[in-house]
């Protein structure tokens, strides 16, 4: 493989890696930790096909999960929405020490 290839390759996977381990960071702390990890999936997916994978995989995933919410039922969605915050509540209280 070329040295100037190998090196565009170790850049991006540098880069991508630095985004990727901020949104991981954020996921906790105050910040867009999702999206941030999504961004630096497609900064990786630009060089390597596992990232790519990857990134389709997530993509279906969050259309389904969309289509799912607006799609599943006719009654009003703010409840299912208030269900799902009071969900994630109840989760992370049952995981803290």
């Amino acid at each position: 493989m070329d040295p100037l290839k190998q090196a565009r390759r170790l850049i991006i996977f540098v880069i991508g890696l630095t985004v990727f381990l901020a949104g991981a960071a954020m996921l906790v702390l105050p910040g867009p930790g999702i999206a941030v990890i999504i961004g630096a999936l497609a900064i990786l997916a630009t060089e390597f096909v596992w990232a790519a994978t990857l990134l389709r995989r997530v993509k279906m995933n969050a259309q389904s999960a969309a289509r799912s919410m607006w799609n599943a039922s006719k009654e009003s969605r703010l409840p299912r929405i208030f269900d799902w915050f009071r969900f994630r509540r109840v989760r992370s209280d049952s995981s803290a020490p």
